[in-house]
């Protein structure tokens, strides 16, 4: 297979934090009881589902990455800020620019920073990554956004993967039998993630989300999730 064009930036999708926000502190004050330098970022995590996500944008091997996303449920980072911090343990440059493109609360959100960010730093091929049942929803968001004038005007596109595809592909992690091994590793751990509760609670989220694309109803979505937010992208 033919190596994927390199993209000017690349967004992985949130999918919500590893713990409970109680968890986080928790975890935390044991910590620094053995390590008074010991930060939130050593217990602020993405979900396993999110993990999945990261892998899959570090795998692009993009030239730029970046992250949007709000801090909900007492959660003492933000989701941007965390995803961020998972993309530079991953990225193998570590020189390769993580923005932090600030706050954002849906999919729509999200992809809006993305082109905001775009439109700012002169990039055109741009990139999203979902994972499994969200890809729907997400492509739909995201040809929406391509779709407005202002976006087209600027040649900028996004275009979204599926996180289990792009682990999928041997090439992508090396050559020979090691690019086969390490995909065959992630095709696995894809199957367990789908067997996991918050896998199908993302699932059962996505199958009555997918209506709000449908049905044009994106901005009312936007407006209200300030004040309801399922708790499928946070614990």
């Amino acid at each position: 297979m033919a190596k994927l064009e390199q993209k000017d930036a690349v967004m992985p999708h949130g999918y919500g934090w590893k713990y409970t926000a109680l968890q986080e502190k928790t975890f935390l004050e044991q910590a620094k009881k053995g390590n008074s330098k010991t930060t939130i970022y050593a217990v602020s995590e993405p979900s396993e589902i999110g993990e999945f996500g990261v892998d899959a944008a570090v795998a692009l091997d993009a030239k730029n990455y970046l992250s949007a996303g709000d801090s909900f449920w007492g959660h003492l980072l933000t989701s941007a800020e965390i995803y961020v911090n998972a993309i530079k343990r991953k990225i193998k440059d570590k020189n390769t620019p993580v923005i932090n493109a600030g706050g954002a609360r849906t999919t729509s959100m999200e992809d809006r920073k993305l082109v905001k960010e775009a439109k700012r730093r002169g990039w055109k091929k741009v990139a999203t990554v979902a994972v499994g049942d969200h890809y729907d929803r997400a492509l739909l968001v995201a040809n929406k956004i391509n779709r407005k004038k202002g976006v087209r005007r600027r040649d900028i596109e996004i275009e979204v993967f599926r996180a289990e595809e792009v682990l999928s592909i041997p090439q992508i992690h090396g050559n020979g039998d090691e690019g086969e091994r390490i995909a065959a590793e992630y095709r696995r751990k894809f199957e367990q993630i789908q067997e996991s509760q918050p896998y199908i609670e993302l699932k059962r989220h996505e199958e009555k989300a997918i209506f709000i694309e449908k049905w044009h109803l994106t901005r009312i979505a936007d407006l209200t999730s300030k004040i309801f937010r399922p708790r499928v992208m946070s614990q």
